[in-house]
């Protein structure tokens, strides 16, 4: 084999409903990049309910991943986005990883695969990252919108996205909810129904929302991202 590949694979927020982004998938995808390259692949590291905003320091996983590279070697991710999702934090991973003498790469290519030499490829990297962070807000653009709507129609607003808290005017994310939603996604990659999810979820204890029990109907409008 050759150069090694430290693989890191990324859970947690909203975009994880898309085909493609839970843990099996990444996965899969970083393993036929490395065949196709004759990298070895010499660890996963998973961080799950962490939010690609959160910076190193919240990464345990991606902590521990860093210390692992040596010269020459690769930290491998299915797609940009499971890296950061932000032009900050990711700019702050990619300087940690060169100091330890490594090289970002994307099995999905995004001129990421050149070298952090390349113009083209730190151009590329900055794009990527601004527009997960653009879509990331527009994410919590659109529950805003939604909440307004419902006050605007007299419903009750307070609490009622699961996943996020309302302060005041301000959407917040609820981390924890957050993590509940992850774990959501995990199972249906995985081939669960909706309804054998929500059983998952009365069974381990998981509060919802409400205090309701979790049904199939409310795990799907969950993850399809609908206002409850």
């Amino acid at each position: 084999m050759g150069a090694k590949a430290y693989v890191y694979l990324r859970v947690s927020t909203d975009d994880q409903a898309k085909e493609g982004n839970g843990l099996d998938a990444q996965r899969r995808a970083c393993r036929v990049w490395c065949e196709a390259r004759g990298f070895e692949v010499a660890g996963e590291y998973a961080d799950e309910g962490v939010s690609g905003s959160k910076p190193l320091s919240k990464r345990p996983a991606l902590l521990s991943l860093i210390q692992q590279l040596e010269e020459g070697s690769v930290l491998l991710v299915a797609k940009r986005d499971r890296l950061a999702r932000g032009m900050e934090v990711g700019f702050a991973i990619d300087a940690e990883v060169r100091a330890a003498g490594g090289r970002v790469a994307s099995a999905a290519g995004e001129g990421t695969d050149e070298g952090d030499g390349d113009p083209r490829a730190q151009l590329m990297r900055r794009m990527i990252d601004a527009f997960a962070e653009f879509e990331r807000a527009v994410i919590a653009e659109r529950v805003t919108a939604a909440l307004a709507s419902r006050k605007a129609r007299g419903l009750r607003v307070t609490g009622r996205v699961y996943g996020y808290n309302l302060e005041g005017e301000n959407v917040v994310r609820n981390e924890t909810e957050q993590a509940v939603i992850a774990r959501m996604r995990e199972l249906r990659d995985a081939g669960a129904g909706y309804h054998a999810v929500a059983g998952v979820l009365e069974r381990d204890g998981v509060a919802s929302k409400d205090g309701k029990r979790w049904t199939g109907a409310t795990v799907r409008r969950i993850l399809k991202r609908e206002v409850l």
